[in-house]
Protein backbone atom coordinates (compact mmCIF):
# COMPACT_ATOMS: atom_id res chain seq x y z
CA UNK A 1 0.00 0.00 0.00
CA UNK A 2 1.47 3.51 -0.84
CA UNK A 3 2.93 5.66 2.07
CA UNK A 4 2.59 2.46 4.58
CA UNK A 5 5.68 0.24 6.30
CA UNK A 6 4.90 -3.08 7.78
CA UNK A 7 6.53 -3.20 11.21
CA UNK A 8 6.57 -6.06 14.25
CA UNK A 9 4.32 -5.21 17.34
CA UNK A 10 7.66 -5.61 19.05
CA UNK A 11 9.38 -2.70 17.55
CA UNK A 12 6.36 -0.70 17.70
CA UNK A 13 6.51 -0.66 21.44
CA UNK A 14 2.72 -2.36 21.60
CA UNK A 15 2.12 -3.74 24.94
CA UNK A 16 0.04 -6.98 23.45
CA UNK A 17 -3.13 -7.77 22.03
CA UNK A 18 -6.03 -5.43 22.69
CA UNK A 19 -9.72 -5.07 21.38
CA UNK A 20 -10.29 -1.47 19.10
CA UNK A 21 -13.35 -0.75 17.26
CA UNK A 22 -11.88 0.53 14.61
CA UNK A 23 -13.36 3.94 13.18
CA UNK A 24 -13.69 3.75 9.09
CA UNK A 25 -15.25 6.99 8.96
CA UNK A 26 -11.54 8.47 9.53
CA UNK A 27 -10.35 7.11 6.29
CA UNK A 28 -13.72 6.82 4.17
CA UNK A 29 -15.05 10.02 2.55
CA UNK A 30 -18.16 7.82 0.36
CA UNK A 31 -21.47 7.85 2.15
CA UNK A 32 -21.87 4.07 -0.14
CA UNK A 33 -18.90 2.41 0.84
CA UNK A 34 -19.54 0.21 4.47
CA UNK A 35 -15.67 -1.57 3.89
CA UNK A 36 -12.38 -1.12 3.33
CA UNK A 37 -10.94 -2.45 0.13
CA UNK A 38 -7.03 -2.10 1.53
CA UNK A 39 -7.47 -2.55 5.13
CA UNK A 40 -5.52 -6.21 6.12
CA UNK A 41 -7.52 -7.80 9.23
CA UNK A 42 -5.92 -7.53 12.09
CA UNK A 43 -3.77 -3.95 11.62
CA UNK A 44 -4.01 -0.71 12.57
CA UNK A 45 -3.28 2.73 10.94
CA UNK A 46 -0.69 4.90 12.74
CA UNK A 47 1.56 7.66 11.74
CA UNK A 48 4.94 6.60 10.86
CA UNK A 49 6.38 8.47 13.74
CA UNK A 50 4.91 5.40 16.10
CA UNK A 51 6.73 3.28 14.14
CA UNK A 52 10.01 5.07 14.62
CA UNK A 53 10.30 7.22 11.15
CA UNK A 54 10.56 10.57 11.35
CA UNK A 55 7.53 12.10 10.02
CA UNK A 56 4.15 14.13 11.77
CA UNK A 57 3.90 14.35 15.97
CA UNK A 58 3.01 11.35 17.44
CA UNK A 59 -1.07 10.89 17.38
CA UNK A 60 -2.55 8.03 20.08
CA UNK A 61 -4.18 5.83 18.39
CA UNK A 62 -6.46 2.76 20.43
CA UNK A 63 -4.54 -0.40 19.59
CA UNK A 64 -6.69 -3.85 17.97
CA UNK A 65 -6.35 -7.16 18.30
CA UNK A 66 -3.51 -8.22 16.15
CA UNK A 67 -1.06 -10.34 14.91
CA UNK A 68 2.53 -9.73 15.01
CA UNK A 69 2.14 -7.11 12.73
CA UNK A 70 0.53 -3.78 11.40
CA UNK A 71 0.33 -0.88 8.99
CA UNK A 72 1.49 2.29 9.12
CA UNK A 73 -0.19 4.60 6.62
CA UNK A 74 0.44 8.28 6.38
CA UNK A 75 -2.73 10.26 6.44
CA UNK A 76 -2.73 12.55 3.97
CA UNK A 77 -2.91 9.41 1.56
CA UNK A 78 -6.74 8.42 0.08
CA UNK A 79 -7.08 4.69 -0.85
CA UNK A 80 -10.65 5.25 -1.33
CA UNK A 81 -10.12 5.38 -5.30
CA UNK A 82 -11.85 1.81 -6.04
CA UNK A 83 -14.44 1.97 -3.79
CA UNK A 84 -15.70 5.35 -5.09
CA UNK A 85 -15.43 3.89 -8.83
CA UNK A 86 -17.72 1.30 -7.15
CA UNK A 87 -20.18 3.50 -6.07
CA UNK A 88 -20.10 5.54 -9.31
CA UNK A 89 -20.79 2.43 -11.06
CA UNK A 90 -23.91 1.64 -9.08
CA UNK A 91 -24.89 4.93 -9.59
CA UNK A 92 -24.82 4.39 -13.60
CA UNK A 93 -26.62 1.05 -13.27
CA UNK A 94 -29.67 2.48 -11.56
CA UNK A 95 -29.91 5.35 -13.69
CA UNK A 96 -29.92 2.77 -16.77
CA UNK A 97 -32.12 0.63 -15.15
CA UNK A 98 -34.80 3.85 -14.79
CA UNK A 99 -34.38 4.85 -17.93
CA UNK A 100 -34.72 1.57 -19.61
CA UNK A 101 -37.98 0.90 -17.01
CA UNK A 102 -39.44 4.30 -18.39
CA UNK A 103 -39.24 3.20 -22.22
CA UNK A 104 -40.78 0.02 -21.47
CA UNK A 105 -43.88 1.79 -19.61
CA UNK A 106 -44.20 4.36 -22.43
CA UNK A 107 -44.02 1.42 -25.18
CA UNK A 108 -46.82 -0.72 -23.32
CA UNK A 109 -49.19 1.68 -22.88
CA UNK A 110 -51.44 1.93 -26.28
CA UNK A 111 -50.52 4.69 -28.86
CA UNK A 112 -53.19 7.31 -29.52
CA UNK A 113 -54.17 7.74 -33.17
CA UNK A 114 -56.10 10.49 -35.06
CA UNK A 115 -57.51 8.39 -38.65
CA UNK A 116 -60.25 6.06 -38.84
CA UNK A 117 -58.90 2.78 -40.37
CA UNK A 118 -60.83 0.08 -42.38
CA UNK A 119 -60.83 -1.89 -39.49
CA UNK A 120 -62.71 1.02 -37.47
CA UNK A 121 -64.97 2.15 -39.81
CA UNK A 122 -66.51 -1.24 -40.41
CA UNK A 123 -66.20 -2.43 -36.46
CA UNK A 124 -68.83 1.22 -35.35
CA UNK A 125 -71.04 -0.47 -38.53
CA UNK A 126 -71.09 -3.26 -36.79
CA UNK A 127 -71.56 -1.96 -33.31
CA UNK A 128 -74.94 -0.10 -34.88
CA UNK A 129 -76.32 -2.76 -36.95
CA UNK A 130 -75.81 -5.99 -35.36
CA UNK A 131 -78.06 -7.85 -32.57
CA UNK A 132 -75.54 -8.81 -30.40
CA UNK A 133 -74.51 -5.28 -29.95
CA UNK A 134 -77.78 -3.61 -29.31
CA UNK A 135 -77.98 -2.43 -33.30
CA UNK A 136 -81.29 -1.72 -35.61
CA UNK A 137 -81.16 -5.97 -36.39
CA UNK A 138 -82.58 -5.66 -32.71
CA UNK A 139 -84.98 -3.07 -33.59
CA UNK A 140 -85.96 -4.91 -36.83
CA UNK A 141 -86.34 -7.97 -34.78
CA UNK A 142 -88.00 -6.23 -31.97
CA UNK A 143 -90.28 -4.65 -34.59
CA UNK A 144 -91.65 -7.84 -35.60
CA UNK A 145 -92.42 -8.91 -32.36
CA UNK A 146 -94.69 -5.86 -31.55
CA UNK A 147 -96.13 -6.24 -35.32
CA UNK A 148 -97.61 -9.95 -34.48
CA UNK A 149 -99.32 -8.90 -31.42
CA UNK A 150 -100.64 -6.21 -33.08
CA UNK A 151 -101.86 -7.97 -36.39
CA UNK A 152 -105.74 -8.44 -35.40
CA UNK A 153 -108.83 -6.25 -36.84
CA UNK A 154 -109.70 -5.17 -32.78
CA UNK A 155 -106.23 -2.29 -33.40
CA UNK A 156 -107.04 -1.05 -36.66
CA UNK A 157 -106.25 2.09 -37.09
CA UNK A 158 -105.30 2.93 -33.57
CA UNK A 159 -101.85 3.87 -32.05
CA UNK A 160 -100.26 3.19 -29.23
CA UNK A 161 -96.55 2.84 -27.81
CA UNK A 162 -95.01 -0.15 -26.83
CA UNK A 163 -91.36 -0.21 -24.32
CA UNK A 164 -88.74 -2.88 -24.46
CA UNK A 165 -85.20 -3.39 -23.15
CA UNK A 166 -82.80 -6.09 -23.55
CA UNK A 167 -79.57 -7.19 -22.10
CA UNK A 168 -77.02 -9.04 -23.89
CA UNK A 169 -75.01 -12.20 -22.94
CA UNK A 170 -72.51 -11.15 -19.92
CA UNK A 171 -73.68 -7.45 -19.89
CA UNK A 172 -72.09 -7.20 -23.79
CA UNK A 173 -75.05 -4.68 -24.55
CA UNK A 174 -77.45 -3.05 -23.29
CA UNK A 175 -80.75 -1.90 -25.13
CA UNK A 176 -83.88 -0.14 -24.43
CA UNK A 177 -85.84 1.45 -26.73
CA UNK A 178 -89.95 2.72 -26.95
CA UNK A 179 -92.27 2.25 -30.25
CA UNK A 180 -94.95 4.52 -31.26
CA UNK A 181 -97.11 2.09 -33.64
CA UNK A 182 -99.96 2.92 -36.07
CA UNK A 183 -101.78 0.32 -37.61
CA UNK A 184 -102.98 0.36 -41.06
CA UNK A 185 -105.90 -2.23 -42.23
CA UNK A 186 -107.73 -2.74 -45.32
CA UNK A 187 -111.15 -3.84 -45.56
CA UNK A 188 -110.61 -4.57 -41.85
CA UNK A 189 -107.93 -6.77 -41.80
CA UNK A 190 -104.20 -5.13 -41.00
CA UNK A 191 -101.89 -4.65 -44.21
CA UNK A 192 -99.23 -2.69 -42.42
CA UNK A 193 -97.90 -1.23 -39.08
CA UNK A 194 -95.41 1.46 -39.17
CA UNK A 195 -93.36 1.83 -35.91
CA UNK A 196 -91.62 4.32 -35.12
CA UNK A 197 -89.35 3.99 -32.05
CA UNK A 198 -86.48 6.52 -29.72
CA UNK A 199 -83.90 4.55 -27.59
CA UNK A 200 -80.80 4.36 -26.36
CA UNK A 201 -77.53 1.45 -27.00
CA UNK A 202 -74.70 0.65 -25.20
CA UNK A 203 -72.03 -2.21 -26.54
CA UNK A 204 -68.85 -3.35 -25.02
CA UNK A 205 -66.48 -5.64 -27.50
CA UNK A 206 -63.26 -6.84 -27.96
CA UNK A 207 -62.24 -4.25 -30.26
CA UNK A 208 -64.59 -1.15 -29.35
CA UNK A 209 -67.22 0.13 -27.19
CA UNK A 210 -70.41 2.03 -28.43
CA UNK A 211 -72.58 4.35 -26.88
CA UNK A 212 -75.28 6.22 -28.84
CA UNK A 213 -79.11 6.92 -29.13
CA UNK A 214 -81.21 6.27 -32.01
CA UNK A 215 -84.38 7.00 -33.70
CA UNK A 216 -86.14 4.11 -36.24
CA UNK A 217 -88.75 4.28 -38.62
CA UNK A 218 -89.67 0.93 -40.20
CA UNK A 219 -93.03 -1.06 -42.14
CA UNK A 220 -93.87 -4.10 -41.31
CA UNK A 221 -96.11 -5.75 -44.28
CA UNK A 222 -96.58 -9.34 -45.14
CA UNK A 223 -98.89 -9.44 -42.40
CA UNK A 224 -100.62 -12.75 -43.34
CA UNK A 225 -100.86 -16.44 -42.86
CA UNK A 226 -99.75 -16.98 -46.47
CA UNK A 227 -96.63 -15.65 -46.24
CA UNK A 228 -93.49 -17.19 -43.28
CA UNK A 229 -92.08 -13.51 -42.67
CA UNK A 230 -92.42 -10.02 -42.48
CA UNK A 231 -91.25 -7.80 -44.89
CA UNK A 232 -89.23 -4.71 -43.66
CA UNK A 233 -88.67 -1.22 -44.63
CA UNK A 234 -86.80 1.46 -43.43
CA UNK A 235 -84.05 3.99 -41.64
CA UNK A 236 -82.30 3.80 -38.43
CA UNK A 237 -80.00 6.66 -37.51
CA UNK A 238 -77.54 5.97 -34.57
CA UNK A 239 -75.52 9.03 -33.12
CA UNK A 240 -72.91 8.56 -30.30
CA UNK A 241 -69.47 7.83 -29.32
CA UNK A 242 -67.11 5.20 -29.62
CA UNK A 243 -63.73 3.88 -28.37
CA UNK A 244 -61.55 1.37 -30.69
CA UNK A 245 -58.49 -0.31 -29.74
CA UNK A 246 -56.95 -3.13 -32.27
CA UNK A 247 -53.26 -3.84 -32.10
CA UNK A 248 -52.52 -1.80 -29.07
CA UNK A 249 -53.65 1.49 -30.83
CA UNK A 250 -56.53 3.10 -29.30
CA UNK A 251 -58.97 6.11 -30.36
CA UNK A 252 -62.08 7.79 -29.56
CA UNK A 253 -64.67 9.34 -31.78
CA UNK A 254 -67.97 10.59 -32.18
CA UNK A 255 -70.28 9.61 -35.29
CA UNK A 256 -73.41 9.76 -37.08
CA UNK A 257 -74.11 6.52 -38.71
CA UNK A 258 -77.47 6.26 -41.05
CA UNK A 259 -78.93 3.07 -41.98
CA UNK A 260 -81.30 2.25 -44.97
CA UNK A 261 -82.69 -1.49 -44.85
CA UNK A 262 -84.75 -2.34 -47.97
CA UNK A 263 -86.83 -5.75 -48.28
CA UNK A 264 -85.32 -7.32 -44.71
CA UNK A 265 -87.17 -10.70 -43.99
CA UNK A 266 -87.46 -11.40 -40.95
CA UNK A 267 -89.19 -15.27 -40.01
CA UNK A 268 -92.29 -14.83 -38.22
CA UNK A 269 -91.63 -18.16 -36.45
CA UNK A 270 -88.67 -16.83 -34.29
CA UNK A 271 -87.88 -13.47 -35.55
CA UNK A 272 -84.51 -14.37 -36.92
CA UNK A 273 -83.27 -11.98 -40.46
CA UNK A 274 -83.22 -14.58 -43.07
CA UNK A 275 -82.27 -12.32 -45.81
CA UNK A 276 -82.58 -8.22 -47.18
CA UNK A 277 -79.98 -5.64 -47.95
CA UNK A 278 -79.10 -2.05 -46.70
CA UNK A 279 -75.98 0.82 -46.64
CA UNK A 280 -74.91 2.98 -43.73
CA UNK A 281 -73.61 6.09 -43.89
CA UNK A 282 -71.27 6.72 -41.17
CA UNK A 283 -69.55 10.53 -41.06
CA UNK A 284 -67.92 11.59 -37.48
CA UNK A 285 -64.26 12.92 -36.12
CA UNK A 286 -62.01 11.69 -33.89
CA UNK A 287 -61.04 13.29 -30.53
CA UNK A 288 -57.87 15.27 -31.78
CA UNK A 289 -57.68 13.94 -34.88
CA UNK A 290 -59.31 14.28 -38.33
CA UNK A 291 -63.12 13.64 -39.36
CA UNK A 292 -63.86 10.84 -41.66
CA UNK A 293 -66.96 9.86 -44.02
CA UNK A 294 -67.65 6.47 -45.33
CA UNK A 295 -70.51 4.59 -46.83
CA UNK A 296 -70.84 0.92 -46.76
CA UNK A 297 -73.49 -1.72 -48.28
CA UNK A 298 -74.97 -4.47 -46.15
CA UNK A 299 -75.93 -8.26 -46.89
CA UNK A 300 -77.76 -10.63 -44.70
CA UNK A 301 -76.38 -13.80 -45.70
CA UNK A 302 -79.63 -15.96 -44.16
CA UNK A 303 -77.13 -18.12 -41.42
CA UNK A 304 -77.17 -15.61 -38.76
CA UNK A 305 -74.50 -13.55 -40.65
CA UNK A 306 -73.96 -10.65 -42.66
CA UNK A 307 -71.75 -8.73 -44.60
CA UNK A 308 -70.35 -5.14 -44.91
CA UNK A 309 -68.81 -3.90 -48.06
CA UNK A 310 -66.93 -0.60 -47.72
CA UNK A 311 -66.98 2.07 -50.03
CA UNK A 312 -63.26 0.70 -51.54
CA UNK A 313 -64.46 -2.40 -51.77
CA UNK A 314 -63.05 -4.38 -48.71
CA UNK A 315 -65.78 -6.46 -47.19
CA UNK A 316 -66.10 -7.72 -43.21
CA UNK A 317 -69.09 -10.55 -42.30
CA UNK A 318 -69.83 -10.41 -39.14
CA UNK A 319 -71.94 -12.22 -36.99
CA UNK A 320 -75.54 -11.69 -36.38
CA UNK A 321 -76.76 -12.72 -33.52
Amino acid sequence: MPGTVLVPLSEAGVPGPKVHQANLHEFHHYSCLTTAQNELPGTVLVPLSEAGVPGPRKKSIPQLNLPSFFIVKLPSISYSLKENTTCMKTRSLLSLLLVSGMLLLAACKSEKITTMSDDDISETVDGTVSELDGGAALDMSSSARTAALLNNSIFCGRTGDTTLSATGPQGRYTWNATFNWLVNCTSGTPSSITLDNVGSATYDGTNVDIANTFTSDFTMTDLGNTTTEYNVNGTSVRLGTGTTTIRKRSKEFSYTNTLTFTNVKVKKADYTIASGTGSAHCVGTVVDGNSFDRTASITFNGNDTYTVTLDNGTAYTFNLR
